[in-house]
């Protein structure tokens, strides 16, 4: 089993409770840190100049309190890993125990739901929402 760092669970506690309890259930059989919850409207302006992501923070779930999404990295033998195909893989953990727990969510690996992650312009296989 692994566990969260510090790090990665302060960022959680910024998150609704069905995304912590999510992150909990992916946490027990898949290495992964949290690498954003919150995030103010500033940030979330940072986020789209340096494309990491697609929306203003009046669109981003990012922008609530509690954090409506969550950012989740896989991890190998302890570290972040940044590879995409890393990111496809953990994504397959995250639906499945969302599906264990009765949540929808959605991920930005398939942003309109049709299982066909390659009709998307914009990949974010790390996020994850509420729907």
């Amino acid at each position: 089993m692994y566990a969260f760092s510090e790090q990665s669970l302060g960022m959680l506690r910024t998150c609704d409770p069905k995304l912590v309890d999510l992150c909990m259930r992916v946490i027990k059989t898949f290495d992964c840190a949290v690498t954003s919850g919150y995030r103010t409207a500033s940030q979330q302006k940072e986020f789209l100049v340096q494309g990491k992501s697609a929306v203003g923070p009046d669109k981003s779930l990012h922008c609530t309190f509690p954090s409506r999404a969550v950012d989740l990295a896989p991890c190998s033998k302890g570290r972040i890993t940044w590879d995409p195909l890393a990111a496809y893989f953990m994504a397959g953990y995250v639906k499945r125990a969302a599906e264990e727990l009765g949540m929808k969510i959605r991920c930005g690996a398939d942003w309109n739901r049709n299982h066909d992650v390659t009709d998307e312009e914009f990949h974010d296989a790390y996020h994850f929402e509420l729907e």
